[in-house]
C-alpha cells in the first residue's frame, strides 16, 4: 500500500509540474502572438540568487572546490528553470521508487504462493 501510494505521489507530482510548466509556456508563446514580443520574464528570469537573497535566503559555503562552480551555474539560472527541474526529478524518484517496491512485492508474493503451492504437491 505505501509503495503504490509513492508512486502515486510521485506521478501527481510530476503531472502538477508538467502541468505547471505547460500553462507557463502557453502564457508565453499567446502573449508572443498577441504582442508579437516575449515577456520581459522569459528574455531576464529572475537568478535563483537574486530569489534567495530576497528571501533571506544565502547559500550554504562549500568546503570542496568543486561544488563551488556547480553552486555558480545553478544559482545563476533563472528560478523557474530550477523549480521545473527539481520537480519533475522529485516526481520521477518517486514515482520510480514506488513502482520498483511495488513490484518487488508483487514478487515476493507470487515467489511465496509458489512455494505453498509446490509443498502442498
Amino acid at each position: 500500500m505505501i509503495a503504490g501510494l509513492l508512486a502515486w505521489v510521485g506521478k501527481v507530482t510530476l503531472l502538477f509540474t508538467l502541468a505547471g510548466a505547460g500553462t507557463g509556456v502557453a502564457a508565453h508563446v499567446l502573449t508572443r502572438i498577441k504582442t508579437g514580443a516575449w515577456p520581459d520574464a522569459v528574455i531576464l528570469g529572475e537568478p535563483l540568487r537574486e530569489t534567495l537573497q530576497s528571501n533571506g535566503i544565502e547559500p550554504p559555503p562549500s568546503p570542496w572546490a568543486g561544488v563551488e562552480p556547480f553552486w555558480r551555474f545553478v544559482l545563476d539560472r533563472p528560478t523557474w528553470m530550477i523549480a521545473l527541474l527539481v520537480g519533475m526529478l522529485i516526481g520521477l524518484i518517486l514515482m520510480t521508487w514506488g513502482d520498483a517496491m511495488e513490484r518487488s512485492i508483487r514478487f515476493k508474493l507470487r515467489h511465496q504462493e509458489l512455494m505453498r503451492e509446490r509443498l502442498r504437491w
